[in-house]
């Protein structure tokens, strides 16, 4: 198998997840390779972090990735944050994205 980075991406996956494709992570409903805490201030109405969530689906530029339980967002191919369960978000460089954080 063949691995393929992420900057060789011509597409937003976020935007085939739902309509072509299926999201596939390891565990189940109870445990999967996203820390927890992150899944629930993402995917939640009321998460702190569920506003970045809705951006990464209605932006094309921006793509996310699970790496070490950590949300990894980029846009055009280059990392602006980092968001983990418990610790706070890591800017890695200034984006538009990273307004939409709770202060």
């Amino acid at each position: 198998m063949k691995e393929i980075s992420y900057k060789d991406m011509k597409f937003n996956p976020f935007h085939l997840i739902g309509d072509e494709w299926m999201l596939v992570t390891a565990g189940d409903e109870n445990s999967c390779n996203m820390c927890s805490h992150l899944q629930r201030k993402l995917f939640e109405e009321d998460g702190i972090y569920h506003p970045l969530w809705m951006a990464l689906q209605d932006d094309a530029e921006l793509m996310a990735v699970v790496r070490s339980r950590q949300l990894h967002i980029y846009r055009n191919n280059k990392k602006v944050l980092v968001l983990a369960g418990k610790a706070a978000p890591k800017v890695i460089r200034e984006d538009r994205i990273c307004k939409l954080l709770p202060i």
